[in-house]
């Protein structure tokens, strides 16, 4: 499974789950969540190094790919804590634990970093991640 292959599953996970919760801000693409000050998530994907995990022939042979889902909750600053926590539980719950086309997800990581300066409260999920695929 390439990356793309892994964006394209996740992002459609992720959509489907959240809904119309808040607007979505995906990798690279125009967005125009902060006009409303009204809460907003952006999700992007991280790859790491790949590995070859076992050995044979061509056909038999099992390569896999580890990375990070990474949500950031853009609250409105100076609102309190409880919305940010109730996007993030709920984010986390979308992604932990969850195994899909192949991509099996582990324990969210889940941290308030604070102002980012632009006047939002952001809270960063990290979801690490691993895919398999038979080569």
């Amino acid at each position: 499974m390439n990356l793309q292959d892994i964006r394209r599953a996740v992002q459609a996970h992720f959509a489907e789950g959240w809904g119309a919760e808040t607007p979505i801000a995906w990798d690279n693409l125009a967005a125009s969540p902060a006009t409303a000050r009204a809460p907003w998530v952006r999700l992007s994907l991280s790859g790491s190094a790949g590995r070859q995990v076992t050995l044979g022939v061509a056909g038999n042979r099992v390569f896999r790919r580890r990375g990070h889902v990474f949500v950031q909750i853009f609250t409105p600053l100076n609102t309190g804590p409880d919305r940010a926590a109730t996007l993030a539980d709920r984010a986390a719950a979308l992604l932990e634990g969850a195994a899909l086309d192949g991509i099996i997800f582990t324990a969210a990581d889940i941290r308030q970093t604070g102002e980012d300066g632009q006047g939002w409260w952001l809270t960063m999920l990290a979801v690490p991640y691993q895919a398999d695929s038979v080569v």
